[in-house]
Order: structure tokens, then sequence, then C-alpha cells
């Protein structure tokens, strides 16, 4: 973030979440460090399982 202000924040803070982190599990090829994000959201056994 370039510039604190309340809007800055917000992003940083929803970009942290486990909806942000939801919609990169959901294409493949990653795994959220974000324990909060559901194991249905990853596309396939073997990511589900790391």
């Amino acid at each position: 973030m370039f510039k604190d202000t309340p809007a800055g924040r917000e992003l940083v803070k929803y970009l942290a979440g486990p909806e942000a982190a939801k919609i990169w599990v959901q294409r493949g090829g990653f795994s959220s460090p974000n324990k909060n994000v559901p194991e249905d959201a990853y596309p396939d056994e073997i990511t589900r399982s790391t």
C-alpha cells in the first residue's frame, strides 16, 4: 500500500481473507496458506490433500 487510507486498508484486509484466496484456489495450481479456505474450494484431490 503506497498511501494509508481506509479504502486501502479494506482492500488489503480483503486480499488477506479467505474470500479472495478461494478465487485463486478454484483456478488450480495454488495452495492458500489461509486455513479458512474450505477444502472443497480446491479443484482436485491432490491439491485438497496438500
